[in-house]
């Protein structure tokens, strides 16, 4: 059946119009040559499937002979139609050596009646806060600027037509922002929602400014005078002048959730958003001081859904980056998302961290999916809730279905750190080693100093049989971060495969004299051991992580590394164990490799 000529698709604040072969912006006409045109429409026909190059070339060009240089001009010509630079990778993703992808989300909306939820009736999607400047703010005042971004960006999470920037990815401006739409079109925004907050007398003056950033326009701009110094009556106040701006008409359930409050307690709330920057940084030290935040929090009240799902949060990563035995971790994690879901089961994050302990220490693959979809439901562009989905999807076997979900959470995050990093890791763990290589690389021109992708990119060097640059790039992470149990085990790892027997050697008995004072992944060990084809001892290492329930058990269907035992009779067993022999039958024709 042919395509109807006045087809319209959508993505984010763009509109793609088949008859009129026109792409518009905001309503406003964006100039794009004809083939670039095709080229786009093609790739946003794919809806996220692979486009080959040969294949754009002969639909592109089925009378001529053209070389392949003519394509990349076009595509470059699209990117920069679209705002995006070849690091960026909110529409198009290159996959090398075959061709690209359309990972944006794409909408098909029919005739006049599509509903839109607008900024003055343009698609208000995706939205970033920055965090407001406080001006002559006085002691005390440091977390007002965020505490205000982070309201809106809350209320407005989950509302139809509208995908916000999360809090987490804008703590990096918290402590001021010299060019917020510099900081907007980083975020990967088409709106920008920033202001100033100032004390007049007992009370607080909020100006904003609603900014088209394609147009580099000022679309609605206000003043809130609030004649007390309440922040949470100043947040309802601009929440309800922003809703209002962008002329969101609610639904009785959304205006539940809009004005729903989390915590009625300044100190708990204050903790809580300490907390969450100190989670963002993802180190050893990072997740000691948010768990000490989200403690504060709770302790002020008791009730603080979000605050449980901090704690839940730091302490499945304590076990996810083997920082705490799994038998101290698990526990706190999953007991204090219970906590979160019994407080408030409409709460997105309390679903994903619960979802994370019951696929890292139940093994319970079926709830774990259905607190991953829970988390989606009450909030589709929850980030994490989408990394997590990924890591359902490698442990199941499922590694395109892993990809794609992965690149939808980095979407939704351009700038997260570990959002980057992940991309990598559910890359390394499709065996795409090429792409993955080229993306942790462009990760690190994004931040050099973020230990977890030095590591992540050390494992796909390893595969290519890059040893030495591999074990570069352990050695950095190490130097950012300190010796951790997983860092020490993939450096053993590196220096065994590399031939150096000495070096492994002395890696080992780092791990043992540290397995003395604290705690050291049976996993790590195992690592070593494979690296010196010691596989025997790598099972009997192996056989001891599945006891304690090591996050890395999820990952034994996909994990590369552990192909030299993949067949052995006891590493069958170990998949057994965990529920995960199906999946691993994904990995069957890669064992030889």
């Amino acid at each position: 059946m042919a395509e109807n000529p006045e087809r319209t698709y959508e993505f984010g604040s763009f509109r793609l119009e088949v008859l009129r072969q026109r792409l518009f912006a905001w309503d406003e006409p964006v100039p794009l040559a004809p083939k670039a045109f095709e080229l786009l429409l093609v790739l946003v026909r794919s809806q996220a499937r692979l486009v080959k190059k040969d294949d754009l070339m002969r639909t592109l060009w089925p009378d001529t002979v053209v070389e392949e240089s003519n394509l990349t001009q076009n595509i470059f010509q699209v990117r920069k139609a679209l705002g995006e630079n070849a690091h960026d990778h909110r529409f198009i993703v290159t996959v090398p050596g075959q061709g690209y992808r359309f990972v944006a989300e794409v909408r098909q909306p029919e005739g006049p009646g599509r509903q839109e939820s607008a900024v003055f009736g343009r698609l208000a999607t995706p939205v970033a806060v920055v965090p407001f400047q406080v001006l002559g703010g006085a002691p005390g005042d440091e977390h007002l600027g965020l505490a205000l971004a982070d309201a809106v960006i809350t209320r407005l999470s989950g509302l139809r037509g509208i995908t916000m920037r999360p809090t987490g990815s804008v703590m990096r401006y918290a402590t001021g922002v010299s060019d917020p739409l510099a900081a907007g079109r980083e975020l990967g925004a088409d709106t920008l929602v920033h202001g100033a907050v100032l004390r007049v007398g007992q009370g607080l003056r909020i100006t904003v400014q609603i900014v088209n950033l394609p147009a580099a326009a000022v679309m609605w701009a206000g003043t809130i005078d609030q004649p007390s110094a309440n922040l949470f009556a100043a947040q309802d106040a601009l929440c309800e002048q922003i809703v209002r701006a962008l002329m969101v008409r609610l639904t009785g359930e959304e205006r539940s959730r809009f004005t729903r409050k989390y915590t009625g307690n300044l100190e708990a709330y204050q903790a809580y958003l300490r907390g969450r920057h100190f989670w963002e940084k993802r180190s050893p030290g990072g997740y000691q001081k948010a768990i000490e935040c989200f403690e504060r929090a709770t302790l002020h009240d008791p009730r603080y859904a979000l605050a449980q799902a901090g704690l839940a949060d730091c302490y499945n990563l304590l076990a996810c980056y083997s920082l705490m035995p799994p038998g101290e971790a698990w526990p706190r994690a999953l007991a204090a998302a219970e906590r979160a879901v019994a407080i408030d089961d409409r709460l997105p994050e309390a679903h994903s961290s619960l979802a994370l302990a019951r696929m890292g220490y139940e093994w319970n693959w079926k709830a774990a999916e259905e607190e991953c979809l829970r988390a989606l439901d009450l909030d589709p562009d929850y980030a994490t809730a989408r990394n997590y989905l990924a890591e359902w999807y490698t442990a199941r076997g499922r590694y395109d279905e892993s990809v794609q979900e992965i690149h939808r959470a980095q979407g939704l995050e351009p700038l997260s750190l570990i959002l980057n990093r992940d991309v990598g890791a559910q890359l390394y763990y499709a065996r795409r080693y090429d792409e993955a290589i080229e993306h942790l690389r462009d990760s690190l021109e994004l931040s050099p100093d973020f230990a977890l992708t030095h590591s992540t990119l050390a494992w796909a060097l390893e595969r290519k049989g890059l040893y030495e640059e591999a074990i570069k790039h352990v050695r950095a992470a190490i130097a950012l971060v300190g010796p951790t149990s997983q860092f020490l085990g993939e450096l053993g790892h590196s220096y065994a495969m590399a031939g150096d027997r000495v070096r492994t050697q002395k890696v080992w008995a780092e791990m043992e004299s540290m397995a003395t004072a604290g705690y050291v992944s049976p996993y790590h060990f195992a690592l070593v051991c494979l690296g010196k084809g010691d596989h025997q001892r790598a099972l009997g290492w192996l056989e001891k992580a599945c006891e304690i329930h090591v996050w890395q058990v999820i990952y034994f269907p996909a994990e590369p590394k552990l192909d030299p035992v993949r067949s052995s009779p006891r590493f069958q067993a170990l998949l057994r164990r965990a529920g995960l022999a199906q999946a691993n039958s994904a990995r069957a024709p890669f064992s030889s490799r």
